[in-house]
C-alpha cells in the first residue's frame, strides 16, 4: 500500500511540474514588451559613403550578371592584316574586360594607368563593321565615359588611364 500511495504522489507531482512549466513558459512567451530595435543614430559621412559603396556594388554585380557580348564578323570579305579587319561588337560590361578582349582579339597590349575604382566603370556599346581604331575612338568619347576615365589606341597597344578623382 504503501508502493502504491509513493506511485500516486510521485505522478501528481510529476503532472504539477509539468503542468507549472508549461504555465511558466506560456506565461513567459506572452510578454506585453516589444522587442524593438534600439533607436536609430544620425550616421556619420563615413558610414554614408560606405552605405552608398555598398549600393553601388551591388548595382553593378547586378550589372555584370547580365553581361553580355559578341564580337563576329561581317559576312564581306576581310582584310589579311589583323590590324585593318572588321568586327561587329555588342558590349554591356565592364570597360576593363572590354578592352582586355579587344587587345587579345588584335594581338594588341592592353596598358591600364592609375588606380582602377572600387566598382568597374560599365560601358554599353554596339558596333558593326567596325576597324579597331573606331571602336577605341567610340569608346573614348561615349556619353557615359566618366570624365577621369581616359582610352587612347596606339599602334602597338590600347591605354586606359584613370585620372585622379
Amino acid at each position: 500500500m504503501v508502493t502504491r500511495f509513493t506511485t500516486i504522489f510521485l505522478r501528481s507531482i510529476r503532472g504539477f511540474l509539468l503542468w507549472g512549466s508549461l504555465v511558466f513558459l506560456i506565461g513567459c512567451s506572452s510578454s506585453n514588451q516589444r522587442n524593438e530595435p534600439p533607436p536609430i543614430e544620425e550616421l556619420d559621412p563615413a558610414d554614408l559613403m560606405i552605405l552608398n559603396a555598398v549600393a553601388n556594388i551591388s548595382e553593378n554585380i547586378r550589372k555584370l550578371e547580365t553581361n553580355d557580348i559578341s564580337l563576329s564578323s561581317p559576312t564581306h570579305p576581310q582584310p589579311t592584316a589583323k590590324k585593318e579587319r572588321l568586327i561587329d561588337i555588342k558590349w554591356n560590361g565592364p570597360l576593363e574586360t572590354l578592352l582586355l578582349l579587344l587587345g587579345q582579339s588584335y594581338d594588341r597590349e592592353v596598358e591600364i594607368l592609375g588606380k582602377p575604382p572600387l566598382t568597374p566603370v560599365m560601358i554599353n556599346l554596339s558596333r558593326e563593321n567596325s576597324t579597331l581604331e573606331e571602336i577605341i575612338n567610340t569608346i573614348a568619347e561615349h556619353e557615359t565615359l566618366p570624365e577621369w576615365v581616359k582610352v587612347s589606341i596606339t599602334r602597338d597597344e590600347i591605354k586606359l588611364v584613370y585620372v585622379s578623382f
